[in-house]
């Protein structure tokens, strides 16, 4: 069994007691050969209520309450090529932390109507917190806060049907160039995965070969579009 570094529940308890917290030493690298550079800041699902926590005890508009992850992301971002904030489908307050803390966004939504209206969703919000963190800092002479910018679109969970192809166009008629050509289709092989502890991006098995070439391809856009 691996050891238990700690997870990112215990670094926002420890910020909801006031607490400052040294993420170093809950950062777990692999020893896989094709994962050695890839290293991993364990989350945890009681972050599923710390939106309510943070609400109640910074208050659910409170700039505070969303500055804690860019705090730590800004005492690694010389330790390491890239981070990526692995995020929920929702705009809670933990998902809003990672969104401040970021340089650049890439939206993950299914080709269909809910999914793709929530982008404009994103957008918005987005624009909301980059006005209300300035508006809060202005007083202080402080440099503009520019927030993150939006770089790209991927589809998931994409099947072949005229629904999706429509829905697809349509972003693309929208968004330009913003949304990938790659993307990744629905599988249960996906989904079955996690539950293996095998990556699909390493099982070697011949019915997962086609998912990870549309994942590789997605990678090759992921750089050129965001990184």
């Amino acid at each position: 069994m691996a050891e238990d570094k700690g997870t990112l529940r215990e670094v926002f308890n420890n910020f909801l007691a006031d607490k400052t917290t040294d993420v170093r030493p809950m950062i777990t690298g692999f020893d896989h050969y094709k994962m050695r550079n890839l290293f991993l800041l364990p989350s945890h699902v009681d972050l599923l209520t710390m939106d309510l926590e943070l609400a109640s005890h910074y208050g659910a508009k409170s700039s505070k309450a969303i500055l804690l992850m860019k705090e730590i992301i800004d005492k690694l971002k010389n330790d390491f090529e890239a981070i990526i904030c692995d995020c929920p489908p929702n705009l809670n307050l933990v998902t809003r932390n990672a969104l401040v803390a970021s340089d650049a966004i890439a939206i993950v939504a299914i080709p269909e109507y809910l999914s793709v209206t929530g982008i404009d969703w994103i957008f918005k919000v987005r624009a909301e917190i980059i006005d209300r963190i300035n508006e809060e800092i202005r007083p202080f002479d402080a440099p503009v806060f520019k927030g993150p910018e939006i770089k790209g679109i991927i589809f998931n969970r994409v099947r072949a049907t005229n629904l999706h192809n429509y829905m697809m166009r349509q972003l693309k008629a929208k968004r330009g160039n913003m949304v990938f050509d790659a993307y990744l289709s629905e599988s249960i092989r996906i989904s079955e995965r996690p539950e293996m502890k095998v990556p699909i991006c390493l099982s070697d098995w011949r019915a997962d070969e086609k998912y990870v070439e549309q994942l590789n391809k997605i990678i090759e856009e992921f750089i050129d579009k965001v990184y």
